[in-house]
């Protein structure tokens, strides 16, 4: 008589094989692996790529042949969305407005430069209708600081005889920092082509065609993430979700691949270096360094560390606690690193990331070998750059505290 063990296991070999064999598995790769031009390009996500493309549509003089219809479009909906706003000329903004204008003599430019040496990713000027709309476009990053609010500035300056509409562009339609700002979202986007397609078809050409299917599928499927695709995932967790679940369980967890990457960096450093792992990151530092350290705290104060997982991983110097401040100036001036950021902690004064560079913003699970090996190289980079740094400032503090 099989035994309870047995049983079970070809219980799961069952509901693998009816998992397998389900007609929404076939439906599923039929979906993944069409043609995607923007992941052939590697340019899924970028900004100044997609950015171009919108330029593109929204010029018409351009050789799409569909004149201003992708703009007029793109500015009603946003000029829709935001009925409530109270930040931009209603009057010169207006619909009727925007659908009787001529806009030929309009200059579309990606990239415009302001004195502060940033960049706005579309701006059109229209001097004949005495207009400017500059266009912030956010794909996965978020506004940096005070963006929004530099660019209104800056072209209410440079522009001051034109009437401004500055739109901020990103995934989900959020808010940007400034309240001088539109909001518009790539879902209306996907809404505007869709149109675009149908409404045109018959006059486009089929590289136009070809390249507006793409845009759209790269928004809809990519960016946004598709909702068909969802839709068969959901009906294949409904109708096997022990399967999966069981699958998802046997995964690497973050933390293993933390303690991958901190063992390896401890194997070339020595063994008087240690580390800290959770599952949000892992922390590596001297055992010495922990001699700083508050008695409540295991971790030393200052430390390197890896976080981001699963879908992105940084490498970072954090300092935590105010009286690390000597160790966070000492590092600081003699490196020189940059994007310095602070932020408050609910348990800690003060806690501060000195340095951080962002091994890959979106992680193919494919190819997270890869991507971990690059994580190791430049967190040892990192290290032996500024250890001797934090090390002359340790010492000094436990030679005080002595």
């Amino acid at each position: 008589m099989p035994d309870v063990k047995e049983l079970d296991i070809n219980r799961f070999r069952g509901d693998v094989r009816k998992f397998l064999e389900d007609e929404d598995i076939r439906l599923l790769k039929s979906k993944l692996s069409q043609f995607d031009l923007f992941k052939v390009l590697n340019k899924t996500y970028d900004e100044l790529t997609i950015s171009q493309i919108l330029a593109w549509l929204l010029n018409p003089k351009e050789t799409h042949k569909i004149d201003d219809y992708f703009l007029k479009h793109f500015l009603i909906k946003t000029i829709e969305t935001n009925q409530n706003n109270n930040s931009f000329n209603k009057e010169v903004f207006s619909i009727p407005i925007i659908e009787r204008l001529n806009f030929m003599d309009i200059i579309i430019q990606t990239e415009e430069v302001f004195s502060n040496q940033k960049r706005a990713d579309i701006t059109l000027r229209d001097d004949p209708n005495g207009i400017y709309i500059l266009i912030e476009n956010k794909v996965r990053s978020s506004e940096g600081e005070d963006q929004t609010n530099s660019y209104y500035s800056e072209a209410s300056v440079r522009y001051p005889s034109l009437e401004k509409l500055f739109i901020y562009l990103s995934p989900n339609g959020s808010d940007p920092e400034s309240n001088h700002f539109l909001s518009i979202s790539y879902r209306d986007l996907v809404v505007i082509i869709d149109n675009l397609i149908q409404n045109k078809e018959k006059n486009l050409e089929q590289g136009v065609l070809f390249l507006l299917n793409q845009t759209k599928k790269n928004f809809e499927e990519n960016i946004l993430e598709s909702s068909e695709i969802d839709e068969i995932c959901l009906r294949l967790y409904k109708a096997h979700s022990e399967v999966i679940e069981r699958i998802y369980q046997a995964r690497p967890k973050n933390k293993q691949y933390y303690e991958t990457m901190a063992e390896e960096i401890i194997k070339q450093l020595g063994e008087d270096w240690t580390y800290k792992s959770e599952n949000s990151y892992c922390a590596i530092y001297k055992y010495k360094w922990t001699q700083v350290t508050d008695p409540k705290n295991e971790m030393s104060i200052i430390h390197y560390e890896f976080n981001g997982l699963p879908n992105k991983l940084h490498v970072s110097i954090h300092v935590e606690d105010f009286r690390g401040m000597e160790i966070y100036n000492k590092i600081k001036d003699n490196l020189k690193l940059t994007k310095i950021s602070e932020y408050k902690d609910a348990d800690i004064n003060k806690k501060q990331v000195i340095y951080r560079k962002t091994i890959n913003n979106n992680i193919n699970q494919e190819e997270i070998d890869n991507e971990l090996n690059k994580g190791l190289k430049q967190m040892m980079k990192l290290i032996k750059e500024t250890f001797y740094y934090i090390d002359e400032a340790v010492d000094r503090m436990i030679t005080r505290a002595n």
